[in-house]
């Protein structure tokens, strides 16, 4: 049986301890995944890339992950083998994109198109 991914938390002086934030469950194998505030709430949202299910993205409400919606983000889940995932503000307009690499030598962006408010 596949263990779940999983967050360990920095205690200090080399020791880590497992955290019990609800990570949201995929079905596949993740491959990759980027931490970033994209909604600017103060917490750190999650994209994650798997191995036949695409590309992720969930947003981190106080601890509790929900996935976004075609449309809030622009992050639609193609089938597609990803191999890395990415944050970065590539048009320059102050929101967070993502950039996605798959297996099959394609490389997309995705620029965020209509950003929660903040």
């Amino acid at each position: 049986m596949p263990t779940p991914d999983a967050v360990h938390v920095n205690l200090g002086g080399e020791r880590f301890a497992r955290s019990y934030l609800a990570l949201p469950t995929v079905a596949e194998s993740s491959t990759s995944f980027a931490l970033r505030d994209i909604d600017r709430d103060g917490d750190l949202d999650l994209l994650i890339g798997t191995s036949r299910m695409g590309t992720w993205l969930h947003r981190n409400d106080r601890g509790r992950f929900t996935r976004l919606p075609l449309g809030t983000i622009a992050a639609p889940n193609y089938p597609d083998n990803t191999r890395h995932v990415a944050f970065a503000d590539i048009d320059g307009d102050g929101w967070l994109d993502i950039a996605v690499a798959n297996a099959d030598a394609s490389f997309r962006f995705y620029r965020c198109a209509s950003p929660s408010p903040t």
